[in-house]
């Protein structure tokens, strides 16, 4: 297991690095996993750039994220997920749903649904959740060892660019003072677009960020309707 603590240069921050090449370790996931059930932050790698994640259900966790990028805690915090099944049972599913997934999952869709059951809902959140699965295999074994869905919002202080490398993380937060506990290194990421999301959690369609997946091939695959059944 590759663990490292160390100093880029006397002005950037300590964060524990997992450096990883294609997959990580049994051990590297007990660690991640270790740290995510104690309420802990990671940074992450994604199929569009690194991620920034926690167990959505600790409120305590979500609350360090928001301190974490500056954020607004009145936006909803997509999740991962690191399957169909996973997914079904958190949010309610729909044929327009299950045609979406099939065709743009693993990738860069976020599709937004409503919530399960009351119970399943986080403080402070509305009824509806953005998931997805990341064509990313690193990602996916994080979120699948976890067995519960793992935010994923982008890596970066609320209205800088999205971070591809452990650097460009690093230079943005040198100053923060609230820091991720974990960050899983696998290099430089190449530069890609956001994912597209689309809400289907009432009866209409709407494209709420177009993006790396086109509206149009949204529509075309689901018949040009504008409703959801």
């Amino acid at each position: 297991m590759t663990i490292e603590s160390n100093r880029l240069s006397p002005n950037y921050i300590i964060v524990e690095i997992i450096n990883v090449k294609d997959e990580l370790t049994v051990d590297q996931l007990k660690l991640i996993t270790s740290v995510l059930n104690q309420g802990g932050v990671i940074v992450y790698p994604t199929d569009t750039s690194y991620g920034m994640g926690a167990d959505w259900q600790n409120n305590k966790a979500l609350n360090k994220i928001f301190k974490i990028k500056g954020r607004n805690k009145d936006k909803n915090l997509p999740v991962i997920v690191s399957s169909k099944k996973m997914a079904k049972e958190y949010v309610v599913w729909n044929k327009a749903a299950e045609k979406l997934a099939n065709e743009f999952w693993p990738g860069a869709l976020t599709i937004v649904l409503r919530i399960k059951s009351y119970e399943l809902r986080i403080k402070g959140s509305d009824n509806t959740l953005g998931v997805r699965i990341p064509d990313n295999k690193i990602a996916r074994q994080i979120v699948k060892a976890l067995k519960r869905p793992l935010v994923s919002t982008s890596a970066n202080i609320a209205d800088y660019p999205s971070a591809y490398s452990l650097n460009e993380f690093q230079e943005q937060f040198k100053n923060k003072k609230i820091l991720p506990d974990i960050f899983v290194n696998a290099g430089s990421l190449k530069i890609k677009p956001a994912s597209t999301v689309v809400d289907l959690s009432s009866s209409q369609i709407i494209i709420k960020r177009e993006s790396a997946v086109l509206a149009k091939n949204i529509f075309k695959l689901i018949n040009g309707s504008s409703r959801v059944v």
